[in-house]
């Protein structure tokens, strides 16, 4: 549920930069100057790609800021039922450069809801002056920057907490020494049919040989999956497949397996 309560938040955040963008094509969206209204758009809307970079970084981080103490509190709960001291190698996870990558990243997409937009107010123009189609169907599909944008908006926000949350699963997991994670889906008719005989298997997780953890095996859990791109759980809005942690005995130490 907080989850959900992170995503509509960064999700409200993002239609905020939709909206912008419509109203800067509307307000200079003019038909009896295509060329220079094109132009006066273009401008406009990198200009304003740039002026929201900072806000877009702290944004960004306040949802990973967010994600990591709920993925931080599952672990330590988790952690004291198994074994305390994984409470304290949790804490020492290194995340800073996976929080680096995310950050960059995020900051990329929500700039890219009006650089976008600025590439596709440019493409109509030009159809609407090599007669590539009906000037009545160009001037409508221009003017409706903010419904195109407003799904991107949504797009990301669905798609950039999932991603979030399977790598602050990932690197907390392989710090830990998880071996693997048992596959789970939604169990609907969505499901697509390989992720579908995957259904609770246990898959292994790429993990560092550096830190002294086990190596990913190279593996086939099911009849179709390929041995050099092993099926995963991602972090796609439209993927159904989700990895599920148990409880796990190597070498006489309780570990866990977790989703990567």
């Amino acid at each position: 549920m907080r989850a959900r309560r992170a995503e509509r938040g960064f999700a409200q955040q993002l239609r905020q930069i939709a909206r912008a963008v419509g109203d800067i094509v509307r307000g200079r969206f003019d038909p009896l100057d295509l060329q220079a209204s094109t132009i006066a758009i273009g401008e406009m809307l990198s200009g304003y790609a740039d002026l929201i970079t900072p806000w877009a970084r702290a944004v960004a981080y306040r949802l990973l800021a967010d994600i990591s103490r709920r993925d931080a509190a599952g672990w330590h709960r988790l952690g004291q039922q198994i074994n305390r001291a994984l409470v304290q190698e949790i804490e020492t996870t290194p995340m800073q450069q996976m929080l680096h990558d995310l950050l960059e990243t995020q900051v990329d997409l929500i700039r890219s809801i009006p650089l976008d937009a600025r590439e596709r107010v440019h493409e109509l123009s030009v159809r609407a002056m090599t007669g590539g189609g009906r000037w009545e169907e160009i001037a409508e599909q221009t003017l409706n920057q903010y419904g195109v944008s407003r799904s991107k908006a949504n797009l990301i926000a669905r798609t950039e907490t999932g991603r979030a949350q399977t790598e602050f699963q990932r690197v907390r997991a392989e710090h830990i020494g998880s071996e693997g994670y048992i596959w789970r889906t939604a169990r609907d008719l969505d499901v697509r049919a390989l992720h579908r005989r995957l259904e609770g298997t246990t898959r292994p997780s790429p993990v560092s040989a550096a830190n002294g953890l086990i190596r990913a095996a190279s593996t086939t859990a099911a009849a179709g999956a390929s041995r050099s791109s092993p099926a995963r759980p991602c972090s796609s809005a439209h993927c159904r497949a989700t990895g599920h942690s148990s409880r796990h005995c190597v070498n006489g130490v309780t570990r866990h397996r977790r989703a990567d």
